[in-house]
């Protein structure tokens, strides 16, 4: 069962109610519409081509679409409140010529339709606790997207994946702020999960600015979790954290140093969103528990640590 549309303005508690009862990894969204009218066959073929690619359907202006496109002196349908964009030498797109700019259009339509999907960061406090691991098994056991935004490659990728085709963090335009949820089909699929991640010419970290159009470019393609690998917890964690980020796993040893190391981690970036702490020892440090921003619990199988999340984000909703 769906968690239903995301509330206006995009409450975060909303995410928090993403459960095991709808879809874990990819929901099928609902497609944005356009009414063409008024267009001249040159015209409308362009526009045709371009809502083709944009993944937006046409439709009749009487079907309540998201947006009409209307050629020059188009009057409008009684009743319809939908946007329009004109089209015409006077108006303010010209087809065909101004394709990019109607794809930039439509492709803010399917994200505005997506549903907000739980975005679960994940960050080691220090290294060589097994945080890439997690994250592979926690994409995998939910077959959901992972994102490796840690800075390094091939990251969340193994040679066991082979060469799997598919785009690569270089192939995405540093300049880009939107992505079409096309994206999610053009990305390696490994063990039914589209994976993102860096190779040789080039990768990214958690403060990458494509890091939030690409989450939701996923998420207009369906993505009702999502998981992401932001490497150490640091300043470009952080900014994940504030502007991405739903959820946090931090992963560390558990002893008296690295209690001490949390501790001190985190007063120089505390964490602004709900956290759980994982450790890889039987018995953590009692200091570990001071430390920790949240709930603390023995690193452990994917499923327990998915449930260990919700649990998480269920006290910090009330």
């Amino acid at each position: 069962e769906s968690p239903g549309p995301c509330p206006q303005g995009g409450d975060r508690q909303w995410r928090a109610r993403v459960r095991r009862g709808c879809a874990w990894g990819m929901d099928t969204p609902q497609e944005p519409t356009v009414a063409m009218v008024g267009l001249t066959e040159r015209e409308r073929e362009s526009a045709v081509a371009v809502a083709s690619l944009a993944g937006v359907g046409v439709v009749p202006e009487g079907a309540a679409p998201d947006l009409v496109i209307a050629g020059e002196g188009a009057d409008r349908a009684p009743g319809s409140s939908a946007p329009r964009v004109s089209v015409g030498p006077s108006g303010q797109l010209r087809l065909p010529k101004d394709e990019a700019v109607l794809m930039r259009v439509l492709a803010s339509l399917a994200l505005r339709r997506a549903p907000g999907g739980l975005r679960l960061l994940v960050a080691g406090w220090h290294g060589g606790v097994g945080t890439t691991a997690l994250c592979r098994a926690l994409a995998f056991r939910a077959s959901c997207p992972l994102i490796d935004a840690s800075g390094h490659a091939p990251g969340v990728l193994r040679p066991a994946d082979g060469r799997a085709p598919g785009v690569r963090w270089a192939d995405l335009d540093a300049a880009e702020a939107v992505f079409l949820p096309a994206l999610a089909s053009q990305l390696p699929s490994i063990h039914s999960s589209p994976v993102l991640a860096g190779d040789r010419r080039g990768c990214a970290d958690a403060a990458d600015p494509r890091l939030g159009p690409v989450l939701a470019a996923l998420e207009a393609a369906g993505a009702a979790r999502t998981v992401v690998d932001c490497g150490r917890w640091d300043a470009r964690a952080l900014r994940a954290a504030r502007g991405v980020g739903d959820a946090l796993v931090l992963v560390g040893w558990g002893d008296a140093a690295s209690a001490l190391a949390l501790a001190l981690d985190l007063c120089r970036t505390p964490v602004p969103i709900p956290v759980l702490t994982l450790h890889r020892r039987a018995r953590p440090d009692p200091g570990l528990r001071e430390a920790a921003p949240g709930p603390c619990a023995r690193y452990a199988r994917a499923g327990r640590v998915w449930r260990l999340v919700e649990r998480t984000l269920d006290v910090a909703a009330r």
